[in-house]
Parts: structure tokens; sequence; C-alpha cells
């Protein structure tokens, strides 16, 4: 039997047959596909390649920069000390700039089709209805492929309140 799956952007667990299987989700430095995290992270990376003339700057790269003084130095501290959710605070920016810049349309495509193939994989695993959470969740629910949204359902509750829940199936209770 295939239970219910409440899917962050960055981690799916479908359980099947009294086993939870693990998509993605190992943390951000490994697999947080789809996070804000991870998205942040690529942003930043793609504003000091436009800044280091690496990839052809862009109005979206240029703003990445200013919040860093325009300095690499400067960004690289704050990167070091980042955690995930200070990485994230760039995921909006990323989400609310893809019509206008081709930086963050690629950011955005490559963000929408890790998340396609985490949805793709947990429906492979079995799960019959995913339910998208999180702060990018709006952002994703609309861009995604329209194959999956037979799928994809409203959520029923929070994140924290589906990983609860999860926790006590897997103890049994």
């Amino acid at each position: 039997q295939v239970g219910d799956v409440e899917l962050r952007p960055r981690e799916g667990i479908v359980r099947k047959n009294g086993r939870l299987h693990r998509v993605s989700g190992g943390g951000f430095l490994l697999s947080d596909l789809g996070s804000g995290a991870v998205v942040g992270q690529a942003a930043a990376r793609q504003a000091l390649a436009a800044y280091q003339g690496l990839i052809e700057p862009s109005a979206f790269t240029r703003r990445i920069m200013r919040r860093y003084g325009n300095d690499p130095s400067r960004m690289l501290t704050w990167a070091k000390a980042a955690t995930p959710s200070r990485w994230a605070e760039l995921a909006p920016l990323v989400f609310a700039a893809p019509d206008k810049d081709p930086v963050a349309r690629r950011l955005v495509d490559d963000a929408v089709a890790d998340v396609t193939r985490l949805i793709d994989r947990m429906v492979a695993l079995g799960a019959r209805r995913i339910a998208l959470v999180g702060g990018l969740a709006d952002a994703y629910a609309s861009r995604l492929p329209r194959r999956l949204a037979r799928v994809l359902v409203p959520a029923q509750h929070d994140a924290l309140a589906g990983a609860i829940s999860l926790a006590r199936k897997a103890n049994g209770a």
C-alpha cells in the first residue's frame, strides 16, 4: 500500500509496503533539489560568474551582487556563514524575475526540472497523491508539466504535521 505524500520542493518521502523511500532531501549540501537554499545558492553562483565575466551579466545578476556591495570577498564571507535558510532568502528573487531575465529563467527552468524529476520518481515508487508544501510550493505548482496535475493535490496540513505523521507511521504508532 502506498500512502499519500507531501513533497517539500526539496524532498519527497513515499511510504510503500510499510517502508519509507526518500527521494532527495539529503541535506542542502547534497540533495535538497528544488529547495530555496539550492535555488538561492545557484543564483549567487550565477551572479558571481556574471560579475567575473564568465557569463553575460543581467539585471538579475547585478541585483544579487548589489546585495553584497558588488564585492566578491564580501559575498564569500557571507556564503561561508550562511545557513540554508539564509541561502533561501535569494530564491524569491529568482522566481520574481524569470519573465524579464535570461539568467533567472535558466535558474527557474533548472529548479522546475529538478522538482519534476522528484515527482516522477515518487510516482514511479507508487505515490498517487502528492502535495507540494513549503515557501516555493506555489511558484513550482504553476510551472510544473500539466501531466503531473493528476497526482498533485492541495496540502491538508503544513509540513511539520506531515513530518510528524510520517514519523509516527514509521514507528508503528
